[in-house]
């Protein structure tokens, strides 16, 4: 599973839409777009950062690094 089937999928979950998400984060419509379609590289630190603490999940797991949503 990629960062951006990750990202859309916990976002589903956490029942926010893009524009939701995009408030919370306070990052664009078309950055949160773009990764969750995979077409943008991967985010910098920072905006990893701002997506798990809004969808309360741990910065391995949206990279991938560690299966689950445990923090």
């Amino acid at each position: 599973m990629s960062f951006g089937e990750r990202l859309r999928a916990t976002r589903i979950d956490r029942g926010l839409s893009v524009n939701r998400l995009t408030e919370l984060s306070e990052l664009g419509k078309s950055t949160i777009c773009n990764l969750e379609n995979n077409t943008q590289a991967m985010p910098g630190g920072q905006t990893v950062i701002q997506l798990c603490k809004v969808l309360n999940v741990s910065a391995d797991y949206l990279l991938g690094l560690k299966p689950g949503e445990q923090k």
